[in-house]
C-alpha cells in the first residue's frame, strides 16, 4: 500500500505540473491583441487634414502618415461593396479595398488605423477616397487584398459614433463620408411606392428622393444587391440616418440597413417644399445682381449640373458655396465670387468686395453640363424679350477654355432647348481675366407665352486645352421687353 501511495503521489504531481505548463502556454482568444484594443501607433493627422491635401487632382502619399477613425459603414448588408467608411471627430473617408466580407474584420464600431504612406488620395464624382494608385480616369483603385494588412490595422471594437444632426439645406462637401441624421425627413410622395433596390437586379442602384422642412433635398442611393433591396421606402416622416456622400453636384445618403430609416413612421409634413418661386416680368428693365448671394440666390435663379440639350439639369444648390471665395479656388462648386468688374483685386479685397458675382469652377469630374438658370413665370402680354449680362473669366492662371451658350425652353419640365443668338465673348479661361458684356435678342420666340420660360447660360461641351479649368462668373443680368 505504501508503494502504491507513493506512485499515486508521483503521478498526481506530474499531471499537475503538465497542467500548469499547458495552462501557461494557452492564449485566451477573447483577449484584445493590444493593451486597450488599439495598436501602439501614433496618429499623425486627422481625416480633415487628409482631405485638405486634395486640391482637385490625385495625391500620392509619400510621408509616414498615420490616420485613425471608427468604421461607420461596412459591407455586412451588401449596400457597400469592397469598401469601408471611417470617421474621426473632424471628417470621414472612404477606403477602397479589394476584398469581400470586410465586416468580419472591420465591422461598424471598430477603430481602424491607416498607415497611409504608399496610398493615393483621390475622388470619384467629387467623393474623396483612399486607394492604391489610380485608374485611367484618375479614380482611386482598390487596395489589393494581399496588401490590406500592410496599410490597415484593426483596433478596439464597440466604439459608437454619434451622427451629426443636420438639415438638408446644411449639407455640403465638408460632411462627406460622415454619419448624419436628418430630422423630419420623408420620402417624396412619388417615391413612396418604390423599394430601396431593384430585387430583379435590372437596375444596379435605385435612388429615392428625400425632403425635409427646408429647401434642401437628397436621394437615398441603394445597391440592388443590398439584403434590404426588396424593402419598401417608408411613407412617414421622422429621423433618417446614413452616410452622407456626393456625386458631382448631387447630395446622396447611403443607409447601412433598414434600422437607419426605422424612425420614419410619423405624420408627414406637407407641403415639405414651399411653392416654387420664379421671376415675374413686371417693370422693364429688370436687373438681377448677386450682391446678396451670401444669404441666398435671387428669386428664380438656380444653379444646375448634369444639364444637357434635353434636360434642364439637377438643382445643385447644395454645391453652392455662400461664403466669399477667391477667384483662384480650384475646388468644384458654384461660388460667391467678387465681381470681375475690377480685375485688380487681391485676395483680401476679393473677400471684402460688396459687388458680387455668381460663379462656378469646373473640375475633371464636373465639367460639361453646368448652368446658371433663370425661371420666368411667363411672358404673358410681353414681347421682344432681350437679355444682357456680364460673362467673367476670373482666374488668369486657368489655361483651359470653357465655351458657353444661351438657350431657352418652355413649360414646367422642358425637354428641349433652343440656342439663342448671343452677341459677345462667350468663352472663359484661356489664361485671360476679363469681364465681357453679352447681349441676347430672343425676337418673337418668347412673345406672350403663358408657360414658364427657362433661360440658361450653360456649357454643354468639354473644355479645351490643358491645365486648370476656369473660374467663370455672371453678373448684372438684365431682362427688357415691350
Amino acid at each position: 500500500m505504501n508503494k502504491l501511495y507513493k506512485q499515486f503521489v508521483q503521478f498526481s504531481g506530474a499531471m499537475l505540473m503538465l497542467a500548469l505548463v499547458v495552462a501557461g502556454c494557452k492564449k485566451t482568444f477573447d483577449e484584445p491583441p493590444y493593451k486597450d484594443g488599439n495598436p501602439d501607433l501614433k496618429v499623425t493627422n486627422t481625416l480633415a487634414e487628409l482631405q485638405a491635401m486634395y486640391k482637385g487632382a490625385p495625391v500620392d502619399i509619400t510621408n509616414d502618415i498615420v490616420l485613425s477613425g471608427v468604421v461607420i459603414g461596412d459591407d455586412k448588408s451588401g449596400n457597400l461593396f469592397k469598401q469601408i467608411v471611417i470617421q474621426d471627430n473632424t471628417a470621414g473617408i472612404n477606403i477602397q479595398l479589394d476584398a469581400s466580407n470586410l465586416n468580419a474584420k472591420y465591422p461598424i464600431g471598430r477603430r481602424v488605423f491607416i498607415k497611409a504612406k504608399g496610398l493615393t488620395l483621390g475622388a470619384y464624382g467629387g467623393l474623396l477616397e483612399l486607394g492604391y494608385g489610380v485608374n485611367d480616369s484618375k479614380q482611386p483603385v482598390r487596395i489589393p487584398q494581399a496588401l490590406i494588412d500592410s496599410f490597415l490595422v484593426g483596433g478596439s471594437a464597440g466604439n459608437v459614433v454619434a451622427p451629426l444632426e443636420l438639415a438638408l439645406d446644411q449639407l455640403n462637401g465638408k460632411y462627406q463620408n460622415m454619419l448624419v441624421k436628418i430630422k423630419k425627413a420623408q420620402v417624396s410622395v412619388a417615391d413612396t411606392s418604390k423599394t430601396f433596390g431593384d430585387p430583379t437586379k435590372g437596375q444596379a442602384y435605385v435612388s429615392i428622393s428625400v425632403q425635409d422642412t427646408t429647401k434642401g433635398s437628397l436621394v437615398i442611393r441603394t445597391s440592388s444587391y443590398a439584403n434590404f433591396a426588396a424593402t419598401k421606402a417608408p411613407k412617414g416622416s421622422g429621423e433618417l440616418t446614413g452616410i452622407y456622400t456626393i456625386f458631382n453636384a448631387d447630395n446622396q445618403l447611403v443607409i447601412r440597413d433598414v434600422t437607419d430609416v426605422a424612425k420614419m413612421t410619423g405624420a408627414r409634413n406637407e407641403p415639405v417644399v414651399p411653392p416654387a418661386t420664379n421671376i415675374e416680368l413686371k417693370t422693364s428693365p429688370l436687373l438681377i445682381n448677386f450682391d446678396d448671394i451670401a444669404t441666398e440666390l435671387p428669386i428664380g435663379v438656380t444653379v444646375r449640373a448634369s444639364a444637357s440639350a434635353t434636360y434642364l439639369g439637377n438643382d445643385s444648390i447644395a454645391a453652392f458655396k455662400k461664403a466669399p471665395l477667391k477667384w483662384t479656388d480650384v475646388a468644384f462648386g458654384f461660388k460667391n465670387f467678387a465681381s470681375g468688374t475690377d480685375m485688380t483685386l487681391d485676395s483680401a479685397k476679393q473677400s471684402a468686395a460688396t459687388n458680387r458675382a455668381l460663379g462656378v469652377r469646373q473640375t475633371g469630374s464636373v465639367e460639361a453640363g453646368v448652368a446658371f438658370v433663370f425661371e420666368i413665370k411667363n411672358t404673358t402680354g410681353k414681347k421682344n424679350l432681350k437679355m444682357s449680362f456680364k460673362l467673367q473669366s476670373l482666374d488668369a492662371s486657368s489655361a483651359r477654355v470653357t465655351t458657353w451658350a444661351v438657350d431657352y425652353g418652355t413649360g414646367d419640365t422642358p425637354t428641349s432647348f433652343t440656342t439663342a443668338n448671343a452677341v459677345g465673348t462667350m468663352t472663359t479661361g484661356g489664361s485671360t481675366a476679363a469681364s465681357n458684356t453679352v447681349t441676347v435678342d430672343f425676337g418673337s420666340a418668347l412673345d406672350n407665352n403663358s408657360n414658364k420660360v427657362y433661360i440658361r447660360i450653360v456649357t454643354l461641351g468639354k473644355t479645351l486645352n490643358s491645365g486648370n479649368r476656369a473660374s467663370s462668373a455672371i453678373d448684372d443680368v438684365q431682362f427688357s421687353w415691350n
